[in-house]
C-alpha cells in the first residue's frame, strides 16, 4: 500500500479530472442529442402544417415568385442571364423584385423544377418543397444566430431556450409553411449581424448585413439603431481612451478614430456584398436596377391590412392626414414647415437614439437583447410611410 501522501493526492486529482472530462463529454452528447430531437420535431411539425393547410393556404406570394422567375428564364439562356435581362430597360417586364440575392434563389428554384418536369410545368404543391427547404435552412440559421447572439450575454441554458423558442415559434412556422413567403430570410442575417457587432467583428457584421439587404429590404429597418449603437459602443477600459479619459481632446480623438474604423469596416462589408450582387446588372444595364429599387421605396403608404399603426389610426379615427401642416413658421423662412409625417419621423429618430443609449448602458446585462426587436416595433408603430407588408 502506497502511504506517500503526495502520490495519493495526485491520484485523487487525476481521478477527479477524469470524471470531470467524462461529465463534460456526457453533457455535450446529451445537448447534441436534444438539439437534434428539437430540430426533427420542428421539421415534422412544419411538414404537417403544410400538408394540413391545403385548403386555407395563402399561395399568392409563392405564385408571384414563380411567375417572376418564369419571366426571367424566358428572357435569357440561363437563370443567371435571365435575371440580368429582366432589368433591361427594353424588356418591358414588370418586376417587384429589385436586384437581390432573393431573385437569384427564386429563379434557380424554378429552373430546377423545369429540369425535372419540363419547361411547360405549372406550379403545384410538390414544386414548392425546394423553396420550403430554403425556408427551413434559413430558420435553422436564425435559431443558431439567436443562440450565439444571446450567448454573448446569457448562459448556455438560457441561450438554448431562446433559440428553441424561435425555432418552435408558431408565428414563424405559420409564416413559412402555412403562408409561404420569405420573411424568415430576414432573421438569420440580422441576428448574425448583431452577434458580430457585439463580438466586435465589424467587417463580418457588414457582410452579414449586406447579405440581408440583398435578400429582403426589411433588413434596413435595423440600420438606424445599429449605426447609433456602433457610435455609442462602450470602449474597454484598457484602451487608450480609458486611460486618457481625463483629457477631452484625447478622448474625442480616440472616439473618432475607433468609430471611423468601425463604420469603415462595416460599410466595406456591406459594399462588397452589394457590389458583387449588382455588378452583372450594372455592367449590362448601367444603374437601371437602382431605379427600380428607388421606385419601390417611394411607393409608401400607411399600413392598412391586419394592422393599425398610429398614422393609420390618426387618419381613420380623427381624419388627420399625414400630410397636414401642423406648424408653418412664416416668420423664419429657414425653418421648414412641419407635417404630421415629419413629427412621426422625428419621434422614430428620437426613440432609436434613446434605444441605442439604453443598449449602451445595459451592455453588460441581458436587457441589451431587447433592443433589436424593439427597433422593429418602433418602425411598425410609428413610421407614417410604410407598406403593410412590412408590419
Amino acid at each position: 500500500m502506497n502511504s506517500d501522501p503526495i502520490v495519493t493526492h495526485v491520484s485523487k486529482l487525476t481521478a477527479l479530472c477524469r470524471r470531470s472530462r467524462q461529465s463534460v463529454f456526457q453533457r455535450y452528447v446529451f445537448t447534441c442529442l436534444l438539439i437534434c430531437q428539437i430540430l426533427v420535431l420542428g421539421l415534422m411539425f412544419r411538414v404537417w402544417d403544410f400538408d394540413a393547410s391545403t385548403r386555407i393556404r395563402f399561395t399568392w406570394d409563392i405564385d408571384n415568385a414563380w411567375n417572376h422567375a418564369v419571366d426571367a428564364l424566358q428572357s435569357g439562356p440561363s437563370f443567371f442571364g435571365g435575371v440580368v435581362n429582366v432589368y433591361n430597360p427594353a424588356s418591358h417586364i414588370y418586376t417587384d423584385y429589385p436586384s437581390r440575392l432573393r431573385f437569384y434563389i427564386v429563379t434557380a428554384w424554378v429552373d430546377l423544377i423545369h429540369h425535372w418536369a419540363g419547361s411547360s410545368a405549372r406550379h403545384t404543391d410538390a414544386d414548392s418543397w425546394p423553396m420550403l427547404l430554403v425556408n427551413f435552412l434559413f430558420e435553422v440559421a436564425a435559431a443558431a444566430g439567436m443562440y450565439f447572439f444571446c450567448r454573448t450575454r446569457l448562459s448556455q441554458t438560457k441561450s438554448l431556450l431562446a433559440a428553441c423558442a424561435l425555432w418552435l415559434s408558431l408565428a414563424l412556422i405559420g409564416n413559412t409553411f402555412v403562408w409561404p413567403q420569405w420573411d424568415c430570410w430576414v432573421l438569420a442575417p440580422v441576428l448574425w449581424t448583431e452577434w458580430a457587432v457585439l463580438d466586435r467583428r465589424w467587417l463580418l457584421a457588414g457582410i452579414c448585413f449586406g447579405c440581408g439587404t440583398m435578400l429582403k429590404g426589411q433588413t434596413l429597418f435595423c440600420l438606424p439603431w445599429l449605426l447609433v449603437f456602433m457610435l455609442l459602443y462602450p470602449l474597454p477600459p484598457d484602451r487608450p481612451a480609458g486611460i486618457l479619459g481625463w483629457n477631452p481632446t484625447a478622448a474625442a480623438m480616440s472616439w473618432f478614430i475607433r468609430t471611423s474604423r468601425r463604420l469603415a469596416q462595416f460599410a466595406l462589408g456591406v459594399a462588397i456584398v452589394i457590389f458583387l450582387m449588382t455588378l452583372p446588372f450594372t455592367m449590362r444595364h448601367n444603374l437601371y436596377w437602382l431605379k427600380i429599387y428607388t421606385h419601390q421605396i417611394n411607393m409608401v403608404q400607411p399600413m392598412s391590412v391586419d394592422f393599425w399603426n398610429i398614422p393609420w389610426i390618426l387618419v381613420r379615427q380623427y381624419g388627420w392626414c399625414r400630410s397636414n401642416l401642423t406648424w408653418s413658421p412664416h416668420w423664419l423662412s429657414m425653418i421648414p414647415s412641419m407635417t404630421i409625417s415629419h413629427w412621426l419621423d422625428a419621434t422614430v429618430a428620437i426613440w432609436l437614439i434613446v434605444l441605442a443609449l439604453f443598449s449602451r448602458r445595459a451592455f453588460h446585462f441581458s436587457r441589451v437583447l431587447l433592443a433589436p426587436g424593439t427597433a422593429f416595433a418602433i418602425f411598425g408603430v410609428l413610421v407614417p410611410g410604410m407598406h403593410e407588408r412590412y408590419g
